[in-house]
């Protein structure tokens, strides 16, 4: 049984290994290809449209869609009962994120094209909603092959898109369009194959009991915050700053974004069994082999980040043009912050898995408000790099407060390691 459940987990994180490596470099050719296709101004508004309307998934409810996630894995026999019961309301509330995007940007002074193009992409905000659901059922099934088949789906969807928008000269709009269309095609391709393993219907259920809005309520404020510390960024340099300073921030933060992905794989294939295993033991163990993988993989994570540091000007160069060297500057910074992550997701794993959630939360509440201060008085001081420092500052002390406020938690874990 034991051996069975490794190999299911190796299974999958080769799964989503295999994906999110053909997604990072089917995406590093799109970014490329963009780059070098649009000025840097032009490259500025592309990013502000996004960066605006990923920052309103703070009222999408996201905390929804992770307690969703926790109670599916746990009762995977009523999975579509558990679906069907709040698709309606998720889905509702996406809506109404919508519709608040919409009447924020016309108080924002941005470019007409802007602001046009903001309206458009607003629709991704529900089209995430959905395929939120649909990634819930692999999850609970431990199906990761689908998600990594939908990631490399999409991607060359968006690739192809971005190559006839180039070809066509459809220019940033085109971009845009390519981004929100690829999505849509990245949806359809879960929902199909996700019914194959539940009939859930994604507009159904408004029941909102009293024990799960508590649950999710938790789930939601710290996913809400989350989202600010990792959204503000490109969110505050369009209003206080300029398109070509979001191009030179957003090219080094989009290079960091593709060394997450590890991070991202280890805490998707983790965390579902991890909740399974606790349901039938009562309790959480690690093995000593388990450990070591981990202490492995956070020994290459540092290692693969001092490598990069030493080749940054030769890979921002590569990846978005000689026009964006300075974002090597600011890429060598974010890389610390890769470090600090990596650090902090075993902790956040064990601390979800043993419904700590309220402690992550009491932790995270602080962090957006310093995180817009410290943006704030950082690029007063230091232009786009201060932005760059408050992100590691801020993640820093994540770190620091998981390891003091979880100490005795993880003191029990490591006393049950298991040969």
């Amino acid at each position: 049984m034991i051996q069975t459940k490794n190999n299911t987990i190796i299974k999958n994180m080769s799964y989503l290994t295999l994906g999110q490596v053909f997604k990072a470099l089917i995406r590093l050719l799109a970014f490329s290809i963009v780059t070098r296709s649009l000025s840097i101004d032009q490259y500025g508004q592309v990013l502000t449209v996004i960066a605006f309307c990923e920052f309103f998934q703070i009222f999408t409810l996201p905390g929804l869609t992770k307690n969703l996630e926790r109670a599916a894995c746990r009762d995977i026999n009523n999975i579509d009962q558990i679906l069907n019961s709040k698709s309606g309301i998720r889905n509702l509330i996406a809506f109404l994120a919508i519709c608040l995007a919409n009447i924020v940007v016309t108080f924002l002074s941005f470019d007409e094209v802007v602001v046009n193009l903001i309206r458009f992409y607003s629709l991704v905000l529900l089209v995430d909603s959905l395929k939120d659901y649909t990634r819930i059922v692999f999850k609970a099934f431990e199906e990761f092959r689908w998600i990594s088949f939908s990631e490399i789906f999409q991607s060359l969807s968006y690739l192809i898109l971005v190559l006839i928008s180039i070809r066509y000269q459809f220019g940033i709009e085109g971009i845009v369009a390519a981004s929100i269309f690829s999505t849509i095609l990245g949806f359809l391709f879960d929902y199909i194959n996700s019914k194959k393993y539940s009939k859930f219907k994604l507009f159904d259920g408004f029941a909102v009991d009293k024990v799960f809005l508590l649950s999710a309520s938790v789930f939601t404020l710290t996913n809400i915050m989350w989202l600010i510390i990792t959204k503000i960024d490109i969110f505050m340099l369009s209003v206080i700053g300029s398109n070509q300073e979001v191009a030179i921030y957003g090219v080094a933060n989009r290079i960091i974004f593709f060394g997450l992905m590890a991070t991202s794989v280890v805490s998707n294939v983790i965390y579902p069994p991890l909740i399974k295993k606790i349901k039938e033991f009562g309790n959480l163990q690690i093995t000593k082999k388990q450990w070591n993988n981990g202490i492995a993989f956070i020994v290459a994570i540092i290692f693969g980040c001092v490598v990069i540091a030493s080749l940054s000007d030769l890979m921002v160069t590569f990846f978005a043009g000689v026009k964006y060297l300075k974002s090597a500057e600011i890429f060598n910074i974010l890389l610390l912050f890769v470090i600090i992550q990596a650090l902090s997701v075993p902790i956040k794993l064990i601390l979800y898995a043993v419904d700590k959630e309220k402690l992550i939360l009491l932790i995270v509440m602080p962090l957006p408000l310093l995180k817009v201060i410290f943006n704030y008085f950082g690029f007063e001081l230091f232009g786009v790099h201060g932005i760059a420092y408050s992100t590691v500052i801020i993640y820093l002390i994540y770190l620091v407060s998981l390891l003091v406020t979880s100490k005795g938690l993880l003191k029990k874990v490591l006393e049950r390691k298991t040969g």
